[in-house]
């Protein structure tokens, strides 16, 4: 049986802040975000935004493992060609990154998405999304929506 492909009325832009010593672990929260946009019928309505920073003041890398250049070249082989993405060597927290994101796409798009490196997207998010900003965005403009299914205390 053929899956329809799902169509979505709003803008979104969904970005991920990757620290350098989390490369290992994004491949899978990559995939699902693509495999998501292929079963839009419309996926030029979703700006994907990533930032890789190598700044080693929280970890430093073990250059007998592993170097930046190789980090850098994996995290850029992973980036679909649509999607816009920096590397920096900058200090950069998922407070600072969440702020500039919502600073920058807030004008651009009708729904933001904050991205984690652990988590995936299935499609069904982007049709829940969209659903629910177009039945709250005359009443309620500005909102807070979140999924969650971990444990996170007992």
């Amino acid at each position: 049986m053929e899956e329809s492909m799902i169509k979505i009325n709003n803008k979104f832009a969904i970005g991920c802040l990757v620290q350098w010593y989390e490369i290992d672990i994004i491949e899978e929260y990559v995939n699902s975000v693509k495999q998501s946009l292929s079963q839009l019928e419309n996926p030029e309505n979703v700006i994907v935004h990533f930032t890789l920073t190598t700044n080693q003041e929280l970890e430093r890398i073990d250059e007998t493992q592993i170097d930046m250049k190789t980090i850098e070249k994996k995290f850029e082989s992973m980036m679909s060609d649509r999607w816009r993405f920096r590397i920096t060597s900058e200090l950069v927290t998922i407070a600072d990154y969440r702020r500039w994101f919502n600073d920058y796409y807030c004008d651009q798009v009708d729904v933001l998405m904050w991205g984690e490196t652990d988590s995936l997207i299935p499609t069904q998010t982007f049709e829940i999304l969209d659903g629910l900003h177009s039945q709250v965005k005359n009443q309620t403009p500005k909102y807070v929506s979140f999924f969650s299914t971990s444990k996170m205390w007992d």
